[in-house]
């Protein structure tokens, strides 16, 4: 019976992805084509994710150090349950990792918001373990919201979902303060376990 749930609840998963994404992509174009002028506006050349500004090292590959990495992760929360924000104007993929999270995850609060402006203002309101936010959203770029959610939620772990990330978005994210970054679709399983990890290591700090 447990087999059978699982099987459910994988097809359940990544049919959602399927089903959604072309009729979400042409969506997402319309949104993206009438946000325009707000988009050019964020991002004027003060207010680029200009990679350069980065400090070079060994890191650029990759996400943050692993100590600055851990310094975020370690920081406890006081709230027994622990909580994890959701930020993807995805609507198909944010309502099945939402369920498939609350399955799999055990005394842990999902919320969920579907654009950026909503995402803020529930970091701002509630203390977050982990927020998870995609990155091409129309209301706001995810690397824009980026700083504005560790400004507000300093101690969350924050990972960022892309579906065409790129090497170049990967260190921007870092620089910016991700501790991860994930391709769509990804890997469930694999996501499940870095989430318990993030927040296992939390619990013990």
């Amino acid at each position: 019976m447990k087999k059978q749930l699982e099987e459910s609840e994988e097809l359940i998963f990544h049919s959602a992805v399927t089903i959604s994404e072309t009729d979400l992509l042409i969506e997402r174009s319309r949104r993206l084509l009438r946000h325009q002028c707000h988009e050019k506006s964020r991002t004027a050349p003060n207010q680029t994710h200009a990679v350069r500004d980065c400090p070079s090292s060994p890191t650029e590959t990759g996400l943050q150090p692993e100590t600055d990495r851990m310094d975020i992760l370690q920081q406890p929360l006081s709230s027994d349950d622990a909580r994890i924000l959701i930020i993807d104007d995805d609507t198909a993929l944010l309502t099945a990792l939402a369920d498939t999270l609350k399955i799999r995850l055990e005394r842990t609060i999902i919320d969920t918001a579907d654009n950026g402006t909503e995402g803020l203002a529930r970091a701002e309101r509630n203390r977050y373990n982990v927020i998870l936010c995609d990155i091409s959203m129309p209301d706001i770029d995810g690397l824009s919201l980026l700083p504005q959610l560790k400004d507000v939620s300093p101690h969350s772990g924050i990972i960022m979902m892309t579906g065409h990330g790129d090497e170049s978005t990967r260190r921007t994210a870092a620089c910016l303060g991700a501790v991860d970054l994930i391709h769509k679709p990804f890997d469930r399983p694999s996501l499940v376990r870095t989430l318990k990890q993030i927040l296992q290591t939390q619990q013990s700090a």
